[in-house]
């Protein structure tokens, strides 16, 4: 969790610029605005970054893990950390060469979710997947003609835990993994390029699973 800070408010006194940003109170100040380097000023308004706490909606008490397999950006990973911290997932696999929590671009945008949310290593995702295979339901986030869309899946009949899998930001998820899955679910979209970035559709996947299945 981030530390609680006290922050204020500058503001440019540029009325073409009028620029408007937070800044901790009691750091180093500044006198001159980052993007047109007029004068600035200290509005009167002060507040903390802590925030109240959230009132929790009826949610799924389905148990749930995912599998990251051979992500590249330490980023997309940090986030998804965060992430999954909010949504009760209940274990991260890294898989390959997808980067662990002791990377600290990970650690950058996750914002300490690596220490709240269990997580393990393993080299390779087949053989882990095998080696899991009776304990879940293992669903892949994945594209092709037997994909059912994530918004029409059926209620719950079973409480079996389940792996929901991602894959590569370039690659998609390896043959192997697929070939063990019970379920792939797909994101329906629209748009030119037809795809998510892969922390974006774990958010959109993790929240719909989560508060609209039961």
């Amino acid at each position: 969790m981030s530390n609680q800070h006290e922050y204020e408010i500058y503001q440019c006194q540029n009325t073409e610029c009028c620029l408007r940003f937070p800044k901790p109170r009691g750091s180093n100040r500044i006198t001159l605005c980052p993007c047109c380097g007029s004068p600035v000023f200290i509005t009167e308004e002060k507040f903390t970054n802590l925030k109240p706490e959230p009132v929790n909606s009826a949610v799924s008490g389905l148990s749930i893990s995912i599998a990251l397999d051979n992500l590249r950006s330490a980023y997309n990973v940090g986030s998804i950390f965060r992430t999954a911290d909010a949504t009760g997932i209940e274990h991260i696999y890294l898989y390959g060469i997808t980067p662990t929590p002791n990377n600290p671009k990970i650690q950058k945008t996750s914002l300490s979710a690596e220490y709240a949310v269990p997580w393990s290593h393993h080299k390779n995702g087949v053989d882990h997947l095998l080696s899991v295979k009776e304990k879940y339901q293992i669903w892949a986030l994945e594209g092709g003609p037997k994909a059912c869309s994530i918004f029409d899946l059926p209620d719950q009949k079973s409480n079996q835990p389940v792996l929901l899998i991602f894959g590569s930001e370039y690659a998609g998820i390896d043959p192997g993994l697929l070939r063990l899955v019970n379920k792939t679910i797909f994101i329906p979209m629209t748009g030119f390029k037809r795809s998510l970035n892969v922390a974006s559709a774990f958010s959109v996947a993790a929240y719909t699973i989560r508060y609209l299945r039961r």
